[in-house]
């Protein structure tokens, strides 16, 4: 076989290994490329297709025959051997390689898995969390709330589990607090201006309008950037001129409108954050319609007229005394945007692809608006203390909620070089409170 390596060498495993010394090799050699990758040293993509393609050919007993008896046939004796063979022959196929999405296309006992996510985070975990980063983010006068940031994101990306495998997150606390230095300056100079001159206020406030879409592009890299799965990073691919369109040009086309495209509006945000975003050479695509998210807005209108119309005749026909009709009133206008979010997050992620593998989201109005109501109301009977149980219980839910169809293994995706992004557009995307969150 000339100077390749055979798969047993690339697996560094003998040929008489069993299936058990297969997969054990398999998983140090995953773990192996891992640590080179979380250690800002990515293999080169060829050595994920080789281990893939080994372990895909010697895991399966039949390929992994047909592989053992060519490996110790002569290149001569299989020559004679092609040319004796009769015309009605099927020839021998090469073992199975695997292509760039990770998945097999030859491998017909692959079949389709059903991966679910799981939150493993608890209320009282991390509520411990989040009063330390709020006492002290009090104390040092903001100054720790990047130090927060990080522990908050941590927690909740290391409880977030696919597969069995946990997610991560990377951020450095020093590169947000410059760049929320930076992003406070800016901001303090944008309100300070109305009081010199309206002119000035007034060009500086165009500013900060044109350039509020690099802030969200240069977020959506940096958080990316900065979060991974099973050691291999997420990236983002973009530009401003991307970002300008869908933040400032779609936003001037629902106001010119009056409000007609806005589910245009959302479609093009959606899409933006979620095409743009990579896992290793992984693409993910969202392809869902404008028009099923103007009918989630269309519904939600008319349950909000239909609920205040029945609530003003039974205030007139004195069917409810008017506290109970308001609060019946109050309860229906809250429960339209727990509605507007859950479904069109169930109509973005079951129109999400990663590459071949489909998202799924399956979140009922009932449970979440249950959920929504009830963290709603022990949060303002605690003063707020209640906040963190609330968070892990929507986080929970919504991660139960969530699957992917998978089309071979998650390990077939290969690593692609990293770029280095700054935290001054996460920042100044928080102080800007624009809600860009994936």
């Amino acid at each position: 076989m000339g100077n390749v390596r055979s798969y047993y060498e690339i697996l560094r495993i003998a040929p008489e290994a069993t299936q058990e010394d297969i997969e054990r090799a398999y998983k140090r050699s995953i773990i192996s490329l891992r640590e080179k990758i979380t250690a800002g040293n990515p293999p080169p993509p060829e050595m994920f297709a080789e281990i893939e393609a080994a372990f895909g050919t010697l895991r399966d007993a039949q390929l992994r025959a047909v592989y053992d008896r060519e490996r110790a046939s002569p290149p001569t004796i299989m020559t004679t051997a092609a040319q004796m063979a009769p015309a009605s022959a099927p020839p021998v196929s090469p073992p199975p390689a695997f292509p760039r999405s990770g998945r097999r296309d030859d491998d017909a006992d692959s079949q389709p898995r059903e991966l679910h996510f799981a939150f493993h985070g608890s209320g009282g975990e991390y509520f411990r969390i989040w009063i330390v980063n709020l006492v002290l983010s009090i104390v040092t006068l903001g100054i720790y709330s990047a130090w927060a940031k990080v522990r908050r994101e941590q927690y909740f990306h290391r409880n977030l589990t696919l597969d069995g495998a946990g997610f991560d997150y990377h951020a450095s606390p020093i590169a947000i607090l410059k760049g929320r230095i930076i992003a406070a300056l800016l901001f303090g100079a944008f309100s300070a201006s109305q009081h010199f001159h309206p002119v000035l206020h007034g060009v500086i406030a165009l500013i900060v309008f044109l350039i509020t879409p690099w802030f969200v592009y240069r977020a959506l890299r940096f958080r990316a950037y900065n979060s991974s799965y099973r050691g291999l990073r997420f990236s983002f691919h973009s530009s401003y001129g991307e970002a300008f369109k869908v933040f400032v040009g779609y936003a001037l086309l629902t106001v010119i409108s009056l409000g007609i495209l806005t589910p245009l509006w959302i479609r093009e945000m959606h899409q933006y954050v979620i095409n743009n975003l990579r896992y290793g050479h992984g693409e993910l695509n969202c392809d869902v319609r404008a028009w099923s998210i103007f009918f989630v807005l269309l519904k939600a209108f008319f349950f909000i007229v239909i609920a205040f119309v029945l609530v003003g005749v039974s205030i007139a026909k004195h069917w409810l005394p008017p506290s109970i009709a308001g609060f019946a009133a109050a309860v229906a206008y809250l429960s339209v945007f727990p509605y507007v979010r859950m479904a069109i997050t169930n109509r973005v992620w079951n129109s999400t692809l990663l590459d071949e593998n489909t998202f799924s989201s399956t979140m009922r109005f009932g449970p979440y608006l249950g959920i929504v109501l009830r963290n709603l109301f022990l949060t303002v009977m605690t003063l707020g203390l209640y906040w963190p149980w609330a968070k892990v219980s929507l986080a929970r839910y919504r991660a139960e909620c969530t699957g992917l169809t998978m089309v071979g293994s998650l390990d077939g995706f290969m690593a692609t070089a990293q770029e280095n992004t700054g935290a001054f557009g996460d920042a100044a995307a928080d102080i800007f409170d624009i809600d860009i969150g994936f």
